[in-house]
């Protein structure tokens, strides 16, 4: 009988920053130890605008493999928002669905990157600050 062919996470961010990298690792056995797999974002919250790429490759060699997701920044200071990644064994998730990560939360940066000082009026009166 052959060995039974998984992929599992082995690291995984629990928040990143919008505008940084996250990097998923993982380890991969039997047929699958030296292989191309392919990475899918789960929107959760997020919406695909949030990442440079919403899906990828990377190979397992000997094994281990390891793939980062580039987050952008949109400049808005809000709640955490959240996904998770999924790994198959084909493009596109046309393969076989092997494993999907626990949460990730995407973080807006600090918020006092995104404040407005006292004094500013916006349409006649109204008053931010």
């Amino acid at each position: 009988m052959a060995p039974s062919a998984s992929v599992t996470f082995t690291s995984v961010p629990t928040s990143i920053t919008k505008g940084s990298t996250g990097t998923f690792d993982t380890t991969s056995t039997g047929s699958l130890a030296n292989t191309t797999l392919y990475w899918v974002i789960n929107n959760g919250t997020t919406t695909n605008s949030n990442f440079s790429a919403v899906t990828g490759s990377y190979t397992a060699t000997g094994g281990a493999g390891s793939f980062s997701i580039v987050t952008l920044t949109d400049g808005i200071y809000q709640a955490d928002l959240t996904f998770t990644v999924s790994i198959w064994t084909g493009a596109g998730s046309t393969g076989l669905l092997k494993t999907t990560s626990t949460t990730v939360n995407l973080a807006s940066p600090s918020a006092a990157l995104f404040s407005i000082g006292a004094g500013i009026t916006v349409g006649g009166g109204i008053t931010i600050g």
